[in-house]
């Protein structure tokens, strides 16, 4: 009779042991999938932010380009004004 009272203190002690290996588990993994969730979100944040940045540069670019072509068309301008009094 002591030897069932040993047997099922143990299996006891092995369940209890389970459980609060299955607890921590879960807990790790609801903590794992709400930092995944928290890493998701800044990557929209972050890939948002690249993509305006990109069409920022672009329209830079743009810009950019057109002013260089407004002042060498009105170099070339000044230049046909200049060779058409000549």
């Amino acid at each position: 009779m002591a030897d069932l009272r040993i047997q099922i203190r143990l299996k006891t002690e092995d369940a209890e042991r389970s459980s609060n290996m299955y607890e921590e588990a879960n807990a790790n993994c609801k903590a794992t999938k709400l930092e995944n969730e928290m890493i998701r979100e800044k990557l929209n944040v972050l890939k948002a932010e690249f993509y305006k940045s990109e069409v920022q540069a672009k329209e830079d670019y743009i810009e950019t380009k057109v002013f260089k072509l407004s002042i060498i068309l009105g170099i070339i301008g000044s230049s046909e004004r200049i060779i058409i009094k000549l």
